[in-house]
């Protein structure tokens, strides 16, 4: 059973597009759920997860919504979800991609819903995938590479820089627990470590290493690279760990970048970290929410956290650096988060409750502008056609995109 769809200034979501896909021949099992369109269409990731389950991705589904309407990006919300190991053999995942893309042809074809990489997949696959299937779309920024994750874990680590501000706890002087070190995961990891912080532990599928004095992320990198979730097997001079442990360690920030609820009703009481900030979709339960919030932790909304990832390919669709888009969403992520705990405690409301009503009031004008355009809309689409199709020089878009990302969009990261 999904939750009641909400209503905001009395207007309420059309139930969800749910697919379910199974094929005995092909051992296939798979979920797509559209939660909301703009124009008729819907952006989201295809996971590949072991236990992926129908009321996990509906759930997901429903936080791209909220997550491209605070990023000011005029897309409707959806997720899909392939029961499979992320870590068989490449022929193997490519027959279940495949098969999966051909269940869903029509939609595919009609533009209904955009994959996106997610958890287990890359961009890569998805393409190749998508090829194989006949589905393939050819259109400018098709070959990015795999990025996203580095871009979310820019949001993540700038929404818990305003979080240790709010505390008054230094970065260089705090320490932090990820769960997870996968794209997202490492990314976290990475930037924190450059900021002076320490990472004193970090979890895989295999497990959990731990070390007071923090762990050394580029060998942790480098091993992950080569053995993949077996790197906490390899790695040396730390204690192992259970993974659902290392996320009650007493830790400044704590980082959930793996599942989907892995902090629950169980756990929540036993959580020590001061901040939660994850790049994980979903990774904290209604219920655990509601603990914390009541415990005095400031647990991050994941709709704000994770939204980097989204942003950062804009702008690298647009032909910005890398460095560029590194500083605007760690700067912006940090402002636009510390405004949002200023005036959720200043009404005395959880930050969710408090920003949740915003965002989703926000996706309904930002749909209704979408598909009654004025002229400015009309004029921009025109032009992002144009840059689609080859048609408008790089150079313009890559000379205009930063006044449209550092100005146009200035207030889209968070509330007006």
């Amino acid at each position: 059973m999904g939750r009641a769809q909400p209503m905001i200034s009395g207007r309420s979501f059309p139930p969800p597009i749910v697919v379910s896909v199974e094929d005995e021949r092909s051992i296939l099992r798979g979920y797509l759920v559209i939660d909301s369109t703009v124009r008729g269409r819907a952006v989201g990731g295809v996971r590949m997860l072991p236990d992926v389950s129908m009321d996990e991705i509906r759930s997901l589904a429903r936080t791209m919504t909220l997550k491209y309407a605070f990023a000011g990006l005029s897309h409707g919300g959806a997720k899909a979800g392939i029961v499979g190991d992320p870590e068989q053999p490449a022929v193997g995942k490519q027959e279940l991609l495949v098969e999966f893309f051909r269940a869903l042809a029509p939609i595919l074809r009609s533009g209904a819903f955009t994959p996106r990489p997610d958890m287990g997949t890359s961009n890569f696959e998805l393409r190749q995938a998508m090829e194989t299937a006949g589905l393939k779309r050819t259109r400018r920024g098709a070959g990015f590479g795999d990025r996203s994750g580095l871009y979310t874990g820019f949001g993540v680590v700038g929404a818990a820089l305003a979080g240790l501000e709010r505390l008054g706890i230094r970065v260089n002087q705090c320490s932090v627990a990820v769960e997870g070190f996968g794209k997202v995961g490492s990314s976290v990891a990475r930037l924190f470590v450059e900021r002076g912080a320490k990472v004193v532990a970090l979890s895989t599928r295999q497990g959990a290493i731990y070390s007071s004095r923090g762990l050394n992320i580029p060998e942790a990198m480098r091993l992950h690279g080569e053995h993949g979730s077996g790197m906490v097997g390899r790695y040396a001079d730390a204690d192992r760990l259970d993974t659902r442990a290392l996320l009650e360690l007493d830790v400044d920030v704590l980082s959930p970048c793996a599942r989907f609820h892995s902090i629950d009703g169980v756990n929540a009481p036993r959580i020590a970290a001061k901040i939660i900030s994850g790049g994980a979709n979903n990774p904290v339960t209604a219920e655990s929410e509601q603990m914390l919030y009541e415990r005095g932790k400031l647990c991050l909304p994941d709709f704000v956290t994770s939204t980097g990832g989204m942003l950062g390919e804009a702008m690298e669709y647009a032909g910005l650096s890398e460095s560029f888009i590194k500083d605007s969403l760690v700067s912006r992520f940090r402002a636009r988060t510390g405004e949002i705990l200023k005036q959720s405690e200043k009404r005395q409301q959880h930050i969710r409750e408090y920003l949740e009503p915003i965002i989703l009031e926000r996706f309904h004008a930002m749909k209704a502008k979408a598909e009654n355009p004025d002229l400015a809309t009309r004029l921009a689409g025109a032009g992002k056609a144009l840059y689609r199709r080859g048609l408008l020089p790089k150079f313009v878009v890559r000379f205009l995109a930063p006044y449209y990302f550092s100005d146009r969009r200035g207030d889209n990261l968070g509330i007006s």
